[in-house]
């Protein structure tokens, strides 16, 4: 229909005819002066926002110079996830002037609120493939090492562990250079090493130098970046790091959406970087689990210990997921096992695991993005069973659906948020195809029934006075 309009009334009236419909249900406005209202309309209700700038690439000027690395598969494009295109490092620098435009928003019409960021606007999605690679690789040394260490330990290594894994991969001149760098990887100085201290310590730019003594040029030295990809790995942190700063100077939050999982461990990598400095008084910086992944949990443990152990606030957004149909269509082709649980009841059981988890830790904050009454229920429950604080608690819908959940939870002074989407008509009409797209399928499902009946009723309400 979009298309037909666009040929038949043109790009003008075609979207003008959108903004005053579709656009208006599902956003906000096309920049900041145009929110202000809707804003201020849902903090007089007591709902917060979550500004998102939601312009986007068409499906057409989709093109990603620079392939990513063999046997990873580029992500195709679905009605369910936004995927940024990488133009260059200009436009990397555009982008992240947006971000920080929508962190200025929040703070003038939204002081409450959060703004939401994709990491791969602000970098070349390739080169967040090779940081991820490496970061598995060097989680995958360390299992290497344990395997083999004398203690017999597969989760920790002792300083004898350590000597004697490096000197079967390494060329080891010194004694004293090995025990340099156990000493720089023990943090708490316990004389163990185990995954998190590992992990937190030994940094991807630290990979180039270390495999340049290797005996074998295996996974790990491949693995290691070039000193090009150093810079714009150093630019991408950068970029990242300002509009965090920035944020955390005004008094906003910033929400770092979670992606495919191809480049996830370079987000979360980067994100853990972002809480350890701007998180250490309250938590500016959100990260982003999808539940909907296997290892979602095991990963939200380590990193929560991790808060703990390096004394930092832990905040967190919990999401279903994004991008289920993207992720199973290139695990097809990689002929691996789907990350993704089989079915939505475990992923249920899993998103409620992981809510059980942050809901029971007094010093977390959370935002239980869902549309689903019975999870709304489930942390209810939670947050009185645990007596955790209501403010730590945070709950999110999308603008122009669960009005129902959204406005209930704010009567009942819980912290209610609804994800506001703005930006120009034309570059926003991607989402709003995807939203539409996504209701459509929605459409039988109990939920949505009841959902429709009730606007249905509200509707008959308003009209009722006027017509007698």
């Amino acid at each position: 229909m979009y298309n037909l309009s666009l040929s038949v009334l043109g790009d003008g009236t075609t979207h003008k005819l959108i903004e005053k419909t579709l656009f208006r249900h599902f956003c906000a406005g096309v920049d900041e002066n145009d929110i202000v209202k809707p804003i201020k309309r849902l903090n007089d209700a007591g709902v917060g926002g979550i500004l998102d700038y939601a312009a986007e690439a068409k499906e057409e000027e989709s093109e990603e110079p620079n392939s990513v690395t063999e046997g990873a598969l580029p992500l195709k494009r679905s009605a369910q996830a936004r995927v940024h295109t990488y133009a260059g490092e200009a436009k990397c620098d555009e982008n992240q002037k947006i971000f920080m435009h929508a962190v200025t928003a929040v703070h003038n019409v939204s002081p409450s609120g959060f703004a939401a960021i994709k990491m791969s606007a602000l970098g070349q999605p390739a080169l967040l493939e090779r940081m991820s690679n490496a970061l598995i690789e060097i989680e995958a040394f360390f299992s290497k090492l344990a395997a083999n260490s004398p203690s017999g330990s597969s989760t920790q290594l002792t300083f004898e562990d350590f000597l004697t894994g490096w000197n079967r991969f390494f060329n080891v001149t010194s004694e004293d250079n090995v025990r340099a760098a156990f000493d720089k990887v023990d943090t708490d100085k316990d004389g163990i090493i185990d995954i998190i201290d590992w992990m937190s310590s030994l940094s991807i730019l630290d990979l180039p130098r270390l495999v340049s003594s290797c005996k074998d040029q295996g996974p790990l030295y491949r693995a290691a970046l070039d000193e090009d990809e150093i810079v714009q790995m150093r630019n991408l942190i950068r970029r990242c790091d300002e509009v965090c700063k920035l944020a955390s100077d005004l008094g906003v939050r910033v929400m770092i959406d979670a992606e495919w999982t191809a480049i996830q461990p370079a987000i979360d990598n980067t994100i853990m970087h972002m809480q350890r400095k701007y998180n250490k008084e309250s938590a500016v910086v959100f990260s982003t689990y999808q539940t909907y992944l296997v290892g979602s949990r095991d990963r939200l443990k380590r990193d929560l210990e991790r808060s703990i152990r390096e004394k930092w606030m832990f905040g967190t957004k919990v999401v279903r997921g994004a991008y289920m149909v993207s992720e199973r269509e290139r695990a097809n082709r990689l002929n691996v096992p789907s990350p993704i649980w089989g079915s939505y009841k475990e992923t249920e059981e899993n998103f409620h695991s992981v809510l059980n988890m942050l809901l029971s830790h007094p010093t977390t904050e959370v935002m239980v993005a869902s549309h689903n009454e019975r999870t709304m229920k489930f942390v209810i429950d939670k947050i009185n069973e645990y007596n955790k604080s209501k403010s730590q608690v945070y709950f999110g819908q999308l603008l122009g659906m669960a009005d129902h959940l959204t406005f209930t939870l704010a009567s009942k002074k819980f912290q209610a948020y609804k994800y506001i989407p703005y930006g120009p008509v034309d570059e926003v009409m991607p989402y709003l195809i995807r939203r539409t797209q996504e209701n459509s399928t929605l459409l039988g499902t109990p939920a949505v029934v009841e959902e429709r009946r009730m606007l249905f009723r509200e509707l008959r309400r308003r009209l009722t006075p006027r017509v007698f």
